[in-house]
């Protein structure tokens, strides 16, 4: 059976790394997908921001199950020289809190343009990336993201195809197949699994794109994790609530915030994937 080791990105608790982390153990979770504090993006952090940062963590007994970057959420036309630099300072950060993991996406396609047109270009960059990643010994997780090149299965599948190895893996997020009208299982569930290190865990509506928690949108996320489940799956699942305003979310289906505040959205999507894990282990004995 599987191993799951729950993580969250901080953020959408709160601001304030201590109040992160507070929440965070309160529900006992000791891992953090870290991706702003303060309000500001982790590659935009001083070294010695991120020094004090390592030893708050330290001080709370928490790790870090992968940086949460924006490396490859930038235009595919922006000045790829530009980029590679952050992509240097987030792996020297990674250094500096001890985690071997870096979420990173595809590029972002301009609205209208042919995504296809440019798959040499999504994987020459890539592979790049993958290059200075293999002699440092990192792992790049690839997450499908809306607005980049492999926001569908199809897309994901044409990356992993070429890049797939020890340091180039997937992590897989529902919600975001949904909100751009595909369905995460099984069609895009069975095409990537084979390649997926890293589970994002929210949910979504076909109808409007609200996210929601699990188990209340379209994202068959139960599904999914049964079958991790009954794998030999080790591994994080990341809670991505999506469900509070917080530092740099804008609620995709216009509608606001099901939850007034960043804690207690939190925690209602950690208790439902709670749920949902005892349901499966109760349906699977």
């Amino acid at each position: 059976m599987s191993k799951f080791i729950f993580s969250g990105f901080g953020d959408e608790i709160a601001p304030d790394l201590q109040k992160q982390l507070e929440v965070l153990g309160s529900l006992g979770i000791k891992a953090l997908e870290i991706r702003r504090v303060d309000k500001v993006p982790i590659a935009q952090h001083s070294v010695e921001s991120i020094k004090k940062i390592k030893k708050q963590l330290d001080a709370n007994g928490a790790i870090i199950s992968a940086m949460g970057s924006a490396i490859g959420k930038v235009s595919i036309h922006d000045d790829f020289e530009e980029h590679l630099k952050e992509f240097n300072r987030i792996m020297d950060y990674a250094d500096i809190l001890e985690t071997k993991k870096i979420r990173m996406f595809s590029f972002i396609i301009p609205e209208g343009e042919d995504y296809y047109k440019h798959t040499d270009e999504v994987l020459r960059r890539l592979e790049i990336m993958l290059k200075l990643a293999v002699k440092r010994e990192f792992i790049l997780i690839h997450e499908n993201e809306k607005p980049v090149y492999g926001n569908n299965a199809v897309r994901c599948e044409i990356i992993m195809r070429n890049l797939f190895c020890n340091n180039f893996k997937a992590a897989f997020d529902p919600a975001n197949f949904v909100q751009v009208g595909q369905a995460p299982y099984p069609e895009a569930w069975e095409l990537l699994k084979k390649y997926v290190v890293h589970m994002h865990v929210k949910d979504a509506l076909y109808t409007n794109q609200k996210v929601t928690v699990v188990g209340e949108g379209d994202g068959e996320v139960k599904k999914v994790l049964t079958d991790l489940y009954k794998s030999n799956y080790e591994g994080f699942l990341v809670l991505e609530p999506h469900i509070a305003d917080y530092a740099g979310h804008i609620d995709p289906s216009g509608e606001g915030s099901t939850f007034s505040d960043g804690p207690t959205g939190f925690k209602a999507a950690a208790n439902a994937l709670f749920t949902m894990l005892e349901e499966i282990k109760k349906e699977n004995i």
